[in-house]
């Protein structure tokens, strides 16, 4: 019977090494798990741990969530909830509701009611409610936040300030404006009544070479020469006649009369043109 070929002594070594190699990684990881068990089950239940999920080597970086335990003597260390943080949780909820009710169309004095009655049963319970106490590690932020908000504070102002100045200017320039239209519309309210007397003694005067006028015929007394001075001249008082005369030509009525007569010769010079 022929003898087998042996296989060289260096690739028989080669692939002994291989598997004490895999034989003492299974053993190590066994081992590892081994005694990850055995601290989970000697750790009693109510003591403080963190407790890691793992997840796979591509999402350990993005993810990890954490489950902390609060033990007894811990939760007796919280304090009520200091009044800075329910003045502020009471603003903001007075500002998202204001939001919420400028964007509702529809059940406005309902939608307030209910808002406003959640608002007072969550403050209601923040009263009571228990916190655990910051630490001194997480105030030392605070003056560089105060600082910060401060700056911003600063530039706000500023701008409103400047805005407020912008809107002052808008304002006067709209008053001006409205001054000017209610000026313009005087002059052109009293323009139309002019034009509508204008067009009234237009119509009144015009009149055709066939027209005639119905006017009386003239009396021989009125064609002879006026004896009116004469009869003036013999009034004894003659100082009281010139005062009457003088009152009765500053009268309006002679006035009228007088203004009268002018419009009347221009408006018969304007025909005769």
């Amino acid at each position: 019977m022929p003898k087998e070929p042996q296989e060289p002594s260096r690739i028989k070594r080669g692939r002994d090494g291989r598997q004490k190699k895999r034989n003492t990684q299974r053993k190590g990881s066994q081992g590892v798990q081994k005694k990850q068990n055995q601290q989970r089950a000697e750790s009693p239940k109510g003591s403080p741990e963190i407790l890691h999920r793992h997840t796979p080597d591509a999402e350990r970086t993005s993810q990890e969530a954490i489950a902390r335990r609060v033990t007894p003597s811990q939760r007796a260390k919280w304090q009520p909830l200091p009044n800075s943080s329910r003045e502020h949780l009471e603003s903001m909820m007075h500002y998202l509701i204001k939001l919420v009710l400028y964007k509702t169309t529809e059940n406005y004095n309902e939608t307030d009611k209910h808002l406003n009655l959640l608002k007072k049963r969550l403050l209601k319970r923040c009263q009571n409610l228990q916190v655990p106490v910051e630490t001194q590690s997480c105030s030392k932020n605070v003056p560089k936040f105060l600082a910060k908000e401060r700056k911003k504070s600063v530039v706000l102002k500023k701008a409103l300030s400047k805005l407020q100045g912008e809107l002052d200017k808008v304002v006067q320039a709209a008053e001006i404006r409205e001054e000017t239209i209610q000026h313009l519309q005087k002059e052109v309210q009293a323009l139309k009544c002019e034009l509508a007397a204008e067009e009234a003694a237009f119509k009144l005067f015009q009149k055709t070479d066939k027209d005639v006028l119905a006017l009386p015929d003239f009396s021989k007394d009125c064609q002879k020469p006026p004896i009116l001075q004469k009869m003036l001249l013999k009034v004894k008082d003659q100082q009281g006649l010139l005062d009457d005369l003088n009152t009765i030509q500053q009268s309006e009525e002679m006035k009228a009369v007088s203004v009268f007569v002018e419009q009347a010769n221009e408006k018969l010079d304007l025909l005769n043109k």
